[in-house]
Protein backbone atom coordinates (compact mmCIF):
# COMPACT_ATOMS: atom_id res chain seq x y z
CA UNK A 1 0.00 0.00 0.00
CA UNK A 2 1.32 3.47 -0.89
CA UNK A 3 1.88 6.06 1.81
CA UNK A 4 -0.81 8.25 0.22
CA UNK A 5 -3.43 5.49 0.39
CA UNK A 6 -2.35 4.64 3.92
CA UNK A 7 -2.80 8.20 5.18
CA UNK A 8 -6.12 8.63 3.38
CA UNK A 9 -7.46 5.45 4.94
CA UNK A 10 -6.39 6.67 8.37
CA UNK A 11 -8.13 9.99 7.75
CA UNK A 12 -11.38 8.30 6.78
CA UNK A 13 -11.44 6.12 9.89
CA UNK A 14 -9.91 8.44 12.46
CA UNK A 15 -11.00 11.97 11.55
CA UNK A 16 -10.60 14.35 14.48
CA UNK A 17 -11.02 17.72 12.77
CA UNK A 18 -13.90 19.18 10.82
CA UNK A 19 -13.31 18.87 7.09
CA UNK A 20 -13.18 22.61 6.52
CA UNK A 21 -10.57 23.18 9.24
CA UNK A 22 -8.56 20.20 8.04
CA UNK A 23 -8.42 21.48 4.46
CA UNK A 24 -7.47 25.00 5.54
CA UNK A 25 -4.74 23.75 7.86
CA UNK A 26 -3.33 21.43 5.23
CA UNK A 27 -3.24 24.15 2.57
CA UNK A 28 -1.56 26.49 5.02
CA UNK A 29 1.04 23.86 5.93
CA UNK A 30 1.78 23.10 2.27
CA UNK A 31 2.14 26.65 0.99
CA UNK A 32 3.67 28.60 3.87
CA UNK A 33 7.11 26.90 3.76
CA UNK A 34 7.74 28.26 0.26
CA UNK A 35 7.35 31.80 1.65
CA UNK A 36 9.63 31.44 4.67
CA UNK A 37 12.46 33.92 5.21
CA UNK A 38 15.15 33.61 7.85
CA UNK A 39 15.65 36.01 10.74
CA UNK A 40 18.69 35.14 12.88
CA UNK A 41 19.03 35.95 16.57
CA UNK A 42 22.14 36.45 18.68
CA UNK A 43 22.57 34.23 21.74
CA UNK A 44 26.00 35.39 22.75
CA UNK A 45 28.52 32.80 23.89
CA UNK A 46 26.24 29.78 24.29
CA UNK A 47 26.98 26.33 22.93
CA UNK A 48 24.50 24.44 20.73
CA UNK A 49 20.75 24.77 21.28
CA UNK A 50 19.44 21.22 21.76
CA UNK A 51 15.82 21.82 22.83
CA UNK A 52 13.04 24.34 22.27
CA UNK A 53 9.30 24.88 22.80
CA UNK A 54 6.99 27.79 22.07
CA UNK A 55 5.53 29.35 25.23
CA UNK A 56 3.04 31.48 23.28
CA UNK A 57 2.82 33.20 19.89
CA UNK A 58 5.80 35.39 20.74
CA UNK A 59 8.22 33.59 23.06
CA UNK A 60 10.32 30.42 22.82
CA UNK A 61 12.05 28.62 25.68
CA UNK A 62 15.41 27.05 24.79
CA UNK A 63 17.99 24.76 26.38
CA UNK A 64 21.66 24.54 25.44
CA UNK A 65 24.59 22.16 25.62
CA UNK A 66 26.27 24.73 27.89
CA UNK A 67 23.43 24.04 30.36
CA UNK A 68 21.51 27.29 30.00
CA UNK A 69 17.74 27.72 30.05
CA UNK A 70 16.38 30.95 28.62
CA UNK A 71 13.29 32.55 27.06
CA UNK A 72 13.79 34.29 23.71
CA UNK A 73 11.36 36.96 22.52
CA UNK A 74 10.86 36.58 18.77
CA UNK A 75 9.73 40.19 18.33
CA UNK A 76 12.28 42.11 20.38
CA UNK A 77 15.14 39.60 20.30
CA UNK A 78 15.57 39.89 24.07
CA UNK A 79 16.79 36.90 26.07
CA UNK A 80 15.81 36.18 29.67
CA UNK A 81 17.84 33.51 31.47
CA UNK A 82 16.00 31.18 33.83
CA UNK A 83 17.70 29.73 36.93
CA UNK A 84 18.35 26.00 36.82
CA UNK A 85 16.85 24.00 39.66
CA UNK A 86 19.30 22.51 42.14
CA UNK A 87 18.97 19.08 43.70
CA UNK A 88 19.70 18.01 47.24
CA UNK A 89 23.15 18.79 48.73
CA UNK A 90 23.95 15.08 48.83
CA UNK A 91 23.39 14.55 45.09
CA UNK A 92 26.53 13.88 43.07
CA UNK A 93 27.32 16.04 40.05
CA UNK A 94 28.70 14.09 37.05
CA UNK A 95 32.21 14.90 35.82
CA UNK A 96 30.86 16.00 32.43
CA UNK A 97 27.71 18.06 31.97
CA UNK A 98 25.83 17.24 28.76
CA UNK A 99 23.51 20.26 29.02
CA UNK A 100 19.77 20.41 28.34
CA UNK A 101 18.56 17.97 25.68
CA UNK A 102 14.80 18.12 26.16
CA UNK A 103 12.06 20.59 27.10
CA UNK A 104 8.40 19.59 27.24
CA UNK A 105 5.28 21.54 28.26
CA UNK A 106 2.20 19.69 29.51
CA UNK A 107 -1.16 19.77 27.73
CA UNK A 108 -2.59 22.51 29.94
CA UNK A 109 0.54 24.63 29.35
CA UNK A 110 0.96 25.07 33.10
CA UNK A 111 4.06 22.92 33.73
CA UNK A 112 7.41 22.71 31.96
CA UNK A 113 9.75 19.73 32.36
CA UNK A 114 13.45 19.65 31.53
CA UNK A 115 16.75 18.72 33.22
CA UNK A 116 18.21 20.57 36.19
CA UNK A 117 21.52 22.11 37.13
CA UNK A 118 22.63 18.50 37.51
CA UNK A 119 21.93 16.88 34.09
CA UNK A 120 20.91 13.67 35.90
CA UNK A 121 17.99 15.47 37.55
CA UNK A 122 14.49 16.19 36.30
CA UNK A 123 13.34 19.79 36.84
CA UNK A 124 9.71 20.94 36.69
CA UNK A 125 8.67 24.60 36.53
CA UNK A 126 5.30 26.32 36.81
CA UNK A 127 4.29 28.46 33.82
CA UNK A 128 4.28 31.28 32.98
CA UNK A 129 6.31 32.38 36.03
CA UNK A 130 8.98 29.63 35.96
CA UNK A 131 8.53 29.12 39.69
CA UNK A 132 10.11 25.82 40.81
CA UNK A 133 7.74 22.89 41.34
CA UNK A 134 10.03 19.92 42.01
CA UNK A 135 13.34 18.22 41.27
CA UNK A 136 13.50 14.50 40.51
CA UNK A 137 16.71 12.68 41.46
CA UNK A 138 15.94 9.13 40.35
CA UNK A 139 18.44 9.00 37.50
CA UNK A 140 22.10 8.08 37.80
CA UNK A 141 23.11 9.44 34.39
CA UNK A 142 22.20 12.19 31.91
CA UNK A 143 18.55 12.78 30.98
CA UNK A 144 18.11 12.95 27.20
CA UNK A 145 14.33 13.17 26.85
CA UNK A 146 11.20 13.91 28.85
CA UNK A 147 7.60 13.31 27.76
CA UNK A 148 4.29 14.14 29.43
CA UNK A 149 1.89 11.19 29.74
CA UNK A 150 -0.84 13.41 31.17
CA UNK A 151 -0.90 16.77 32.94
CA UNK A 152 0.63 15.38 36.13
CA UNK A 153 2.72 12.38 35.04
CA UNK A 154 5.72 12.23 32.76
CA UNK A 155 8.31 9.77 31.49
CA UNK A 156 12.06 10.34 31.29
CA UNK A 157 14.96 8.51 29.74
CA UNK A 158 18.65 8.48 30.50
CA UNK A 159 22.00 7.20 29.23
CA UNK A 160 22.28 4.21 31.55
CA UNK A 161 23.67 0.96 30.20
CA UNK A 162 24.58 -0.04 26.67
CA UNK A 163 21.19 0.59 25.01
CA UNK A 164 20.93 4.33 25.56
CA UNK A 165 17.48 5.87 25.06
CA UNK A 166 17.63 9.06 23.00
CA UNK A 167 14.01 10.15 22.47
CA UNK A 168 10.44 9.56 23.65
CA UNK A 169 6.94 10.13 22.29
CA UNK A 170 3.58 9.34 23.88
CA UNK A 171 0.53 8.26 21.88
CA UNK A 172 -2.58 9.14 23.90
CA UNK A 173 -4.87 7.17 21.57
CA UNK A 174 -3.14 3.88 22.32
CA UNK A 175 -1.73 4.88 25.73
CA UNK A 176 1.63 3.83 24.38
CA UNK A 177 5.03 5.33 25.11
CA UNK A 178 7.50 5.01 22.24
CA UNK A 179 11.21 5.05 23.10
CA UNK A 180 14.08 5.21 20.62
CA UNK A 181 17.51 3.85 21.49
CA UNK A 182 20.90 4.91 20.16
CA UNK A 183 21.49 1.33 19.00
CA UNK A 184 18.59 1.44 16.55
CA UNK A 185 15.84 -0.21 18.58
CA UNK A 186 12.28 0.95 19.22
CA UNK A 187 10.52 -0.07 22.44
CA UNK A 188 6.77 0.40 22.91
CA UNK A 189 5.39 0.54 26.45
CA UNK A 190 1.82 0.06 27.64
CA UNK A 191 1.39 2.94 30.08
CA UNK A 192 -1.65 1.35 31.73
CA UNK A 193 0.58 -1.46 33.01
CA UNK A 194 4.08 0.08 32.56
CA UNK A 195 5.07 -3.10 30.73
CA UNK A 196 6.82 -3.48 27.40
CA UNK A 197 4.39 -4.24 24.57
CA UNK A 198 7.09 -5.06 22.04
CA UNK A 199 10.57 -4.15 20.85
CA UNK A 200 12.15 -4.33 17.41
CA UNK A 201 15.24 -3.25 15.53
CA UNK A 202 15.08 -0.58 12.84
CA UNK A 203 16.03 -1.23 9.24
CA UNK A 204 18.14 1.94 9.28
CA UNK A 205 19.78 1.88 12.69
CA UNK A 206 22.72 4.28 12.41
CA UNK A 207 22.60 7.52 14.43
CA UNK A 208 19.02 7.15 15.63
CA UNK A 209 18.59 10.24 17.79
CA UNK A 210 15.11 11.68 17.12
CA UNK A 211 11.49 10.68 16.58
CA UNK A 212 8.14 12.45 16.10
CA UNK A 213 4.52 11.29 16.43
CA UNK A 214 1.49 12.03 14.25
CA UNK A 215 -1.22 10.49 16.41
CA UNK A 216 -4.16 11.31 14.10
CA UNK A 217 -2.55 9.24 11.33
CA UNK A 218 -1.27 6.61 13.80
CA UNK A 219 2.24 7.21 12.50
CA UNK A 220 5.60 8.01 14.01
CA UNK A 221 8.83 8.97 12.27
CA UNK A 222 12.36 7.94 13.21
CA UNK A 223 15.42 9.83 12.03
CA UNK A 224 18.70 8.07 11.28
CA UNK A 225 21.97 8.79 9.50
CA UNK A 226 20.52 9.03 5.99
CA UNK A 227 16.80 8.21 6.26
CA UNK A 228 13.48 8.95 7.91
CA UNK A 229 11.44 5.81 8.57
CA UNK A 230 7.66 5.98 9.06
CA UNK A 231 5.97 3.36 11.25
CA UNK A 232 2.40 2.51 12.20
CA UNK A 233 2.05 2.55 15.99
CA UNK A 234 0.60 -0.97 15.78
CA UNK A 235 3.22 -2.51 13.49
CA UNK A 236 6.93 -3.33 13.44
CA UNK A 237 7.25 -2.86 9.68
CA UNK A 238 7.92 0.55 8.10
CA UNK A 239 5.07 2.14 6.17
CA UNK A 240 7.57 4.19 4.18
CA UNK A 241 11.28 5.00 4.17
CA UNK A 242 12.29 8.49 3.07
CA UNK A 243 15.85 9.14 1.93
CA UNK A 244 17.42 12.22 3.46
CA UNK A 245 18.52 14.93 1.06
CA UNK A 246 21.69 15.25 3.15
CA UNK A 247 22.80 11.59 3.17
CA UNK A 248 25.33 10.75 5.85
CA UNK A 249 24.82 14.00 7.77
CA UNK A 250 22.20 12.58 10.11
CA UNK A 251 18.59 13.57 10.71
CA UNK A 252 18.76 15.64 13.92
CA UNK A 253 15.18 16.86 14.43
CA UNK A 254 11.67 15.93 13.27
CA UNK A 255 8.18 17.34 13.70
CA UNK A 256 4.67 16.77 12.35
CA UNK A 257 2.08 19.44 11.68
CA UNK A 258 -1.12 18.77 9.69
CA UNK A 259 0.44 15.76 7.93
CA UNK A 260 3.51 17.79 7.00
CA UNK A 261 6.77 16.28 8.23
CA UNK A 262 9.58 18.79 8.77
CA UNK A 263 13.13 17.41 8.76
CA UNK A 264 16.21 19.12 10.21
CA UNK A 265 19.62 17.70 9.29
CA UNK A 266 23.20 17.73 10.51
CA UNK A 267 24.26 19.92 7.58
CA UNK A 268 21.74 22.58 8.58
CA UNK A 269 18.99 21.82 6.06
CA UNK A 270 15.24 22.06 6.56
CA UNK A 271 13.07 19.90 4.29
CA UNK A 272 9.30 19.45 4.19
CA UNK A 273 7.66 16.11 3.35
CA UNK A 274 3.92 15.99 2.57
CA UNK A 275 2.37 12.73 3.79
CA UNK A 276 -0.69 13.23 1.56
CA UNK A 277 1.32 13.24 -1.66
CA UNK A 278 4.25 11.15 -0.45
CA UNK A 279 6.79 13.70 -1.67
CA UNK A 280 8.90 16.65 -0.57
CA UNK A 281 7.38 20.10 -1.04
CA UNK A 282 8.53 22.03 -4.10
CA UNK A 283 8.44 25.66 -5.15
CA UNK A 284 5.47 26.30 -7.44
CA UNK A 285 7.37 28.62 -9.79
CA UNK A 286 10.36 26.41 -10.65
CA UNK A 287 9.37 22.98 -9.25
CA UNK A 288 12.58 22.82 -7.21
CA UNK A 289 12.52 21.17 -3.81
CA UNK A 290 12.05 23.57 -0.91
CA UNK A 291 15.25 23.49 1.12
CA UNK A 292 16.45 26.07 3.62
CA UNK A 293 19.97 26.19 5.00
CA UNK A 294 20.96 27.42 8.43
CA UNK A 295 22.74 30.75 8.56
CA UNK A 296 26.16 31.67 9.89
CA UNK A 297 25.32 31.66 13.59
CA UNK A 298 28.15 32.20 16.06
CA UNK A 299 31.34 30.14 16.43
CA UNK A 300 34.00 30.58 19.09
CA UNK A 301 37.40 31.42 17.64
CA UNK A 302 39.46 28.23 17.53
CA UNK A 303 42.57 28.99 15.53
CA UNK A 304 44.00 25.48 15.82
CA UNK A 305 41.04 24.15 13.86
CA UNK A 306 41.30 26.57 10.92
CA UNK A 307 42.39 23.83 8.53
CA UNK A 308 39.50 21.63 9.60
CA UNK A 309 37.01 24.46 9.15
CA UNK A 310 38.35 25.28 5.69
CA UNK A 311 38.04 21.71 4.44
CA UNK A 312 34.94 20.29 6.09
CA UNK A 313 31.41 21.30 5.16
CA UNK A 314 30.06 19.36 8.15
CA UNK A 315 32.18 21.41 10.54
CA UNK A 316 31.16 24.72 8.97
CA UNK A 317 27.43 23.96 8.92
CA UNK A 318 25.08 24.55 11.83
CA UNK A 319 23.05 21.41 12.50
CA UNK A 320 19.32 21.85 13.15
CA UNK A 321 19.17 20.08 16.52
CA UNK A 322 15.70 21.40 17.33
CA UNK A 323 12.79 23.06 15.55
CA UNK A 324 9.15 23.77 16.38
CA UNK A 325 6.15 25.59 14.94
CA UNK A 326 4.34 28.36 16.79
CA UNK A 327 0.67 27.85 17.85
CA UNK A 328 -0.59 29.41 14.59
CA UNK A 329 1.59 27.20 12.40
CA UNK A 330 2.89 30.24 10.50
CA UNK A 331 6.31 30.52 12.14
CA UNK A 332 9.07 27.94 12.41
CA UNK A 333 11.74 28.26 15.10
CA UNK A 334 14.97 26.42 14.25
CA UNK A 335 18.13 26.23 16.31
CA UNK A 336 21.31 24.25 16.85
CA UNK A 337 24.99 24.79 16.31
CA UNK A 338 28.10 23.18 14.80
CA UNK A 339 27.81 19.45 14.22
CA UNK A 340 31.36 18.72 15.34
CA UNK A 341 31.82 17.96 19.04
CA UNK A 342 35.07 19.92 19.17
CA UNK A 343 33.44 23.16 18.00
CA UNK A 344 31.62 25.57 20.32
CA UNK A 345 28.89 27.77 18.86
CA UNK A 346 25.20 28.30 18.25
CA UNK A 347 22.56 29.08 15.67
CA UNK A 348 19.05 30.43 16.30
CA UNK A 349 16.57 31.67 13.71
CA UNK A 350 12.91 32.29 13.04
CA UNK A 351 11.55 31.29 9.66
CA UNK A 352 8.34 33.12 8.76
Amino acid sequence: MSLLKYVRRRESTNRTLHLQDSVINHLKSRHLPSLFQEKEFSLGRSDKVFASQWLDERKVVCGTKSNQLFVLDMMSGSKISQPLLEGSPSSEMPEVNCGIHSIKINHESKLLATSGQNPNHLAVYSLPTFDPVCVGEGHSDWIFSVEWVDDFHLATDQENGKDKIRDLAYDQNFQTLISLSALGYVHLWDMTTCQTKRSFSLEHAEETVCLALESDAMLYAVGSQSHVSLYDVRSDKPVAIISSNDPGAGVRSLSFRNLLLTVGTGLGSLFFFDLRTGSFLKHSDNNEMICYRSGKGWLRDLGQFDFLLDHSQACCSNAIYTHCYDPTGTKLFAAGGPLSLILYGNYVALWE
